[in-house]
C-alpha cells in the first residue's frame, strides 16, 4: 500500500456527540475532514461534510478506505458505549478492541503521522473520591468501554464534566502541534458538586426540575490534575456554567423566532 501523508484528518465516530462537534470545527478551520461511521447520516449537515460509511471491525472494508481516501492523520472516536455493551457485549468487544486494533494496524501500514484516541476517563478504572488523578496513573478500565457509571448520584457527589466544544478544541490543539511532548493528556474540565449542578440548571429555567438519585460514582475520578495539557497548550475552557447560560439564551431567541413567546432582549 502506498504511503501519504497528506493532511486530512480521518474522524472515526463521526456521527457520534463528539464526532459531529470536531468535524464541524475542524471545517471551519479548513482542515479537510474524512468523516466515518457505521451509519450513514440521516442528512448532511450545513457544511455539507458526507459521510464514509464503514464498519472498522471489517479489515476488508477499512482498508478500502485507506486506499480511496488519502488520510494524514486519524482522531478515533468510534466506540461502543456502555449500556450498548451490556446488551451486546460481544459486539462491543468487537468494535473497541477489534475495531481499535484493525485502525492501528492501517495507521501503522500507510504511516500516518499522528493517531489520537479519545477514551473517557473509565479508562483509570475505579479510583478513590480525593484521588487527583494524572496522565502518570495507570490505566485499569474495569469492562470493554472502560466502566459501568450508574446516573443519577447523590447530590454529594462529584462529577467531571466538559463541554462538548471544548473536548473539541483539545482535540484539534493537538492535531495541529508540532510535535507534542507527551504521548497522553487529560482534558481539561470542571469537578462539580451534583446539587451545585442541580441548582446551576434549575435557575436558568423555573421550569425545568433536576432529580437526584441515591447512588454514588462507581469508580471513576472525581479530581484531574490537567495542568500538562494546559501548560503545552494554553487552552482555557468556557466555563461550563457560562456554556449553560449561552445555551439557555439560544434556545429562548430560537424559541421566539419560531413564535412560541416574545423575544425580549
Amino acid at each position: 500500500m502506498t504511503i501519504r501523508h497528506p493532511n486530512s484528518v480521518l474522524v472515526t465516530g463521526a456521527q457520534g456527540f463528539l464526532g459531529r462537534a470536531l468535524t464541524a470545527l475542524l471545517k471551519r478551520s479548513g482542515t479537510e475532514v474524512i468523516a466515518l461511521d457505521s451509519a450513514a447520516a440521516e442528512s448532511l449537515s450545513s457544511d455539507r461534510t458526507a459521510t464514509v460509511v464503514c464498519d472498522i471491525t471489517n479489515k476488508d472494508e477499512l482498508e478500502r478506505v485507506f486506499q480511496d481516501k488519502e488520510i494524514g492523520q486519524i482522531v478515533h472516536l468510534a466506540a461502543i458505549l456502555p449500556t450498548a455493551a451490556q446488551r451486546d457485549p460481544l459486539r462491543a468487544t468487537q468494535v473497541n478492541i477489534d475495531g481499535s486494533l484493525n485502525l492501528l494496524e492501517m495507521a501503522r501500514r500507510t504511516g500516518i503521522r499522528r493517531f489520537l484516541f479519545g477514551s473517557s476517563l473509565s479508562i483509570y478504572g475505579t479510583c478513590a473520591a480525593d484521588q487527583v488523578v494524572s496522565e502518570e496513573d495507570r490505566a485499569a478500565p474495569e469492562d470493554v468501554y472502560g466502566a459501568d457509571i450508574a446516573l443519577p448520584y447523590v447530590g454529594s457527589e462529584r462529577v467531571l464534566l466538559v463541554h462538548v466544544e471544548d473536548a473539541a478544541r483539545a482535540l484539534r490543539a493537538l492535531l495541529q502541534a508540532p510535535r507534542p511532548a507527551h504521548p497522553i493528556y487529560n482534558a481539561p474540565c470542571e469537578s462539580w458538586v451534583e446539587n451545585d449542578l442541580k441548582q446551576q440548571v434549575e435557575s436558568l429555567n423555573p421550569n425545568i426540575r433536576v432529580t437526584l438519585g441515591t447512588e454514588y460514582a462507581k469508580g471513576n475520578p472525581r479530581l484531574l490534575d490537567f495542568s500538562r495539557f494546559q501548560k503545552e497548550f494554553g487552552l482555557a475552557n468556557v466555563p461550563i456554567a457560562e456554556r449553560l447560560e449561552d445555551q439557555q439564551r439560544s434556545g429562548l431567541k430560537m424559541l421566539a423566532q419560531f413564535g412560541e413567546f416574545p423575544d425580549d432582549e
